[in-house]
């Protein structure tokens, strides 16, 4: 009986041996990946993810108006400002195949309406703050799946969407989807 449980023993630790040392080289995942939800228009449900804790987002708070941003690892960054009733968002990065080689793209709203005025895209070298002195490399990570939403900018990024943002409600707003491959607007035009 010894014997016999020696050899169960001996045979149990070499197939964890075994076990353990085909699955130490295994890559491990660095991310969970994270859907893109869509509505019927092809537009993200922006609604269906968390929306991030706004106060991490805050860059300043003086000036008159407060300045809140967020940067993407695929090198956008975007910041937003609200004076009285109206909001502003800058966002610059690589938009592939943007108009004009853009690589900012503007949104718009005002009113107590939350209407939105046309988005543009431009190029431009010019830093993207509206405070002196602020820096983009400022503005924290937004992580993929969860949702910025200060004022009437809404922000998102998935494993297919480098970033998504819209400005005002899903029925007077639009805004833009950024993708590795292309750069579409949507909503008002």
């Amino acid at each position: 009986m010894k014997r016999w449980a020696a050899a169960l023993v001996v045979v149990l630790t070499m197939a964890l041996a075994i076990i353990w040392l085909t699955n130490r080289d295994a890559p491990q995942s660095a991310h969970e990946s994270v859907p893109t939800h869509l509505g019927p228009d092809g537009v993200p449900d922006f609604a269906a993810y968390p929306a991030v804790d706004p106060t991490a987002y805050v860059l300043r708070t003086g000036e008159g108006f407060p300045v809140q941003g967020f940067r993407t690892p695929d090198g956008f960054v975007c910041m937003t400002t609200q004076h009285r009733a109206m909001y502003a968002l800058d966002c610059r990065g690589p938009f592939v195949a943007a108009p004009n080689d853009a690589n900012l793209a503007h949104l718009f709203s005002y009113g107590t309406t939350n209407g939105a005025i046309p988005m543009s895209f431009s190029r431009t070298e010019e830093p993207l703050s509206p405070v002196d002195g602020l820096s983009e490399d400022e503005a924290p990570m937004l992580p993929a799946g969860q949702r910025f939403d200060v004022g009437n900018a809404t922000c998102i990024r998935t494993d297919d969407v480098l970033l998504a943002c819209r400005m005002a409600d899903p029925q007077k707003g639009n805004g833009f989807i950024a993708t590795a491959t292309d750069t579409r607007s949507f909503g008002r035009t």
